[in-house]
């Protein structure tokens, strides 16, 4: 194999270091420790042999449990909100970089928020460009921080990012390292792409898609898969739904409301439209896939005082885009008009528009491929950074351990059995990647 011969010079920072690509080498990246500082480590060999004597005898021979455990304690225990993200990139770097991975960080606009992009380096001038696996997964969390706990009578695993998604970054990583060592991928056929900003608005994504692309229209890095690791129940993703987002902002007139007629109610408006669009939600776009479009008010405010015509009103609403987009904004674009002509007619001598839309915002719903012998699929109403990926590939897959329905709450899980249950599905879903490529 070419792994087993192949020397190459890996660079870190300003220093080179001399690497040979041999099978001694990874398996020694497999049970090294020393660098998890941030919490203290736990000999996971130890307590489940004891705790849960299934599971430890069902996996301890085939997967090194404390180094991939610890990874995941310590990834959990940092805290990495989004737009806070610097500690557990540092971590992710160095560990990467231990094992003997070429890392390249870029830093965002204006930040010191970075994307980890990591991969094999042959040394060879050029050839590090293509490769055929490309691993994604996402560094931040949603507030607040909630420590690392393991259940040690349920084999619960509980704390932010638990599953959305530090699970999924530490089965990707592992999932490659005993590919390596087994034999079974060739160090040079995949990447890591690890970003910030997921929680947010996606800039992480959208920052490395840029990066990516050099100013002569080519491209500085290209795969044929992509594998995006979300909590999915250790399903394949068959798509998940867009956004389709925006405020609406109410414009009334005040007056006493001792003296309705004096005055034209914000809030009556507001109400009256946010009726329109939920009576006209059968018009909204659907998919045999990703089922019917929906929608929430997420956020509503008007008027200052029981004895006042409020004259202004403001809501949040957010679409969970299941076909479609354009004819979603057509549909809801005709509504509002046509309320706003409603609302002229019935006051003739009001020149302000009474409904403005501000701060539109939205992404494509996506469909996935899904098909992969032995496994299971799920449709996901969430949002990924999957629409901000815009660099073609042959195929996307949508894949991780734990559940949406816990992610963001304050009981986020995974548990044991589903953690290692996943990483040996992403073995399963590179092998059968590269032999149908």
């Amino acid at each position: 194999m070419l792994f087993e011969k192949l020397s190459c010079l890996l660079v870190f920072g300003s220093s080179v270091s001399a690497f040979v690509l041999n099978r001694p080498a990874y398996q020694s990246v497999l049970d090294d420790h020393q660098l998890i500082k941030h919490s203290a480590n736990t000999d996971f060999d130890t307590l489940f042999e004891t705790k849960f004597p299934e599971f430890y005898s069902k996996y301890h021979l085939n997967h090194n449990l404390s180094s991939i455990f610890n990874l995941h304690k310590t990834l959990v225990d940092i805290p990495s909100l989004s737009t806070h993200e610097q500690a557990v990139t540092h971590y992710v770097v160095r560990f990467l970089q231990k094992r003997g991975l070429t890392v390249e960080t870029s830093k965002l606009p204006n930040s010191t928020r970075e994307n980890i992009y990591a991969y094999y380096n042959d040394g060879v001038y050029g050839n590090n460009s293509h490769r055929k696996i490309l691993l994604t997964s996402h560094l931040d969390t949603v507030p607040p921080y909630l420590g690392y706990n393991l259940d040690e009578s349920t084999g619960v695993i509980t704390g932010r990012g638990a599953n959305d998604a530090k699970a999924s970054l530490v089965v990707q990583i592992y999932s490659v390292l005993e590919l390596i060592e087994e034999g079974k991928l060739d160090p040079l056929e995949f990447a890591f792409l690890f970003v910030v900003g997921e929680e947010i608005d996606g800039d992480g994504m959208k920052h490395a898609m840029e990066t990516f692309k050099l100013d002569n229209g080519e491209l500085k890095y290209s795969w044929d898969v992509a594998i995006f690791g979300e909590p999915t129940e250790n399903k394949l993703g068959k798509g998940h739904k867009g956004n389709y987002m925006f405020d609406l902002a109410i414009n009334g007139k005040p007056a006493h409301s001792g003296y309705p007629q004096l005055g034209v109610s914000a809030n009556e408006i507001l109400v009256s439209v946010l009726n329109q669009l939920m009576v006209n939600s059968h018009k909204y776009p659907s998919s045999d896939i990703l089922g019917e479009t929906t929608f929430n008010i997420g956020t509503m405010q008007g008027g200052i005082a029981l004895n006042v015509i409020p004259a202004d009103a403001h809501a949040r609403l957010f679409f969970r885009v299941a076909n479609d987009l354009n004819k979603l904004h057509w549909i809801v674009t005709e509504i509002i008009d046509n309320a706003n002509a409603n609302w002229a007619m019935r006051y003739p001598g009001f020149t302000s528009p009474f409904i403005e839309v501000h701060n539109l915002s939205s992404k494509e719903p996506q469909f996935l491929d899904y098909e992969v012998p032995g496994f299971e699929s799920i449709v996901l109403a969430f949002a990924t950074d999957i629409p901000d990926f815009t660099i073609p590939v042959k195929r996307r897959y949508l894949y991780g351990p734990g559940s949406i329905f816990s992610a963001h709450s304050d009981h986020e899980f995974v548990t044991i059995d589903e953690l290692i249950e996943c990483l040996e599905g992403y073995k399963k879903l590179v092998v059968f990647n590269l032999e149908n490529l």
